[in-house]
């Protein structure tokens, strides 16, 4: 009789742990969300006139040099 209990114990016992240490909550951690990717930074162009000559009443002439874009695409060049 000793023995039926015992086994009866153990067996208790052992779906006890079985179930305490079994179920687990699952808990999902949400995947970072990725980084947007840095834009590139603008400056002010950079823009050198040479001498100025042949001033007229209505034009002269000069020279242009660009020496930075300041991070974007030169579409026009020239003064006004």
């Amino acid at each position: 009789m000793k023995r039926f209990n015992f086994l009866k114990l153990s067996a208790l016992a052992a779906f006890s742990c079985m179930a305490l240490f079994a179920c687990k909550e699952v808990v999902e951690v949400p995947e970072p969300e990725p980084k947007p990717e840095p834009k590139p930074e603008m400056t002010v162009p950079v823009v050198v006139t040479g001498d100025i000559s042949d001033v007229t009443e209505n034009s002269a002439k000069t020279s242009i040099t660009i020496t930075s874009d300041g991070g974007s695409a030169i579409t026009v060049c020239g003064l006004v």
